[in-house]
């Protein structure tokens, strides 16, 4: 499977279509060009996969979840440690969990049986690190896209150490660094 990616064609995506939807201290920064805001990049992903589950790991206040909701084909859980979201985002294929991933097996069993991961949590190392680890020994099979990558020290770190093939799309995602980690080989992006 290969994604087409360029600056000019993700500023096409239409953001508007759950705008009311949007937690209102994410309104400033939804709708920004791609390699401002990842929302616009994860839309996109989202629209390229039908049929699918995906998980956003950090829901926080539930932007990135409603980004990638848009694709109503696919199920998106969305997980965080605590409920901080200004209101439910209302969306049909959106279900969101809590609990901590290390420790709740049915967020760990809901991780593994999905295809794509959006990796969004505190940007400390620990906990990424750990998740990147727990995907890799139990032989999981898809898309691990991680935001942040370039944001501080931690997440410098984090992001050296993956052994995996990884491409770092920060020009089309989040100015602090945006990545995708390949856990198989059956998707490329054409960067245009």
């Amino acid at each position: 499977m290969k994604i087409m990616l360029s600056n000019e064609l993700l500023n096409l995506v239409d953001m508007s279509s759950n705008w009311e939807r949007v937690p209102d201290f994410f309104k400033p920064y939804y709708a920004e060009p791609s390699g401002t805001e990842h929302y616009r990049l994860l839309t996109h992903i989202a629209y390229s996969f039908d049929g699918i589950s995906i998980c956003d790991v950090g829901t926080n206040r539930g932007a990135s979840a409603l980004a990638l909701a848009q694709n109503q084909k696919n199920k998106v859980y969305s997980i965080d440690v605590v409920d901080v979201k200004e209101n439910d985002i209302g969306m049909p294929n959106v279900e969101f969990l809590i609990g901590n991933f290390r420790h709740n097996d049915k967020i760990k069993k809901t991780i593994l049986n999905s295809k794509v991961i959006l990796l969004d949590i505190d940007h400390l190392y620990d906990e990424e690190i750990w998740l990147y680890n727990f995907l890799v020994e139990n032989e999981w099979d898809g898309y691990m896209f991680c935001d942040d990558i370039h944001l501080n020290e931690p997440m410098k770190r984090f992001w050296s150490e993956i052994a995996l093939p990884k491409i770092d799309l920060t020009t089309y995602g989040h100015i602090t660094g945006t990545g995708c980690v390949f856990f198989n080989q059956d998707l490329t992006f054409d960067m245009l």
